[in-house]
């Protein structure tokens, strides 16, 4: 009877850090989705406020009519923050 006990509760200990085992590898792969999602987030905001702020200078070129020069050098800052964005969704959506 003693031979028995000891197998069962030799399998119910194995049987326990095998499930310990596969929960934190679970947690781990999270954990890193989640690290990876937190960078992107980070490059996202920056990105958005780039984009803001070339939309700004655009707007107050034009409304402020100062010149072709100035509106020219306002959408240029513009095209490169749009192609920045869209390189950025492009690599976020790769990621998946």
């Amino acid at each position: 009877m003693d031979i028995a006990a000891i197998m069962i509760s030799a399998c119910t200990a194995a049987f326990a850090a095998v499930v310990a085992y596969l929960y934190q590898r679970k947690q781990e792969r999270r954990d890193k989705r989640m690290e990876e999602k937190n960078k992107f987030r980070s490059q996202e905001n920056v990105l958005i406020l780039k984009g803001i702020n070339a939309v700004g200078k655009l707007s107050m070129a034009i409304a402020s009519d100062r010149g072709k020069e100035q509106i020219e050098l306002a959408m240029e800052e513009y095209r490169k923050t749009d192609s920045e964005i869209y390189e950025y969704l492009l690599k976020i959506n790769s990621v998946k």
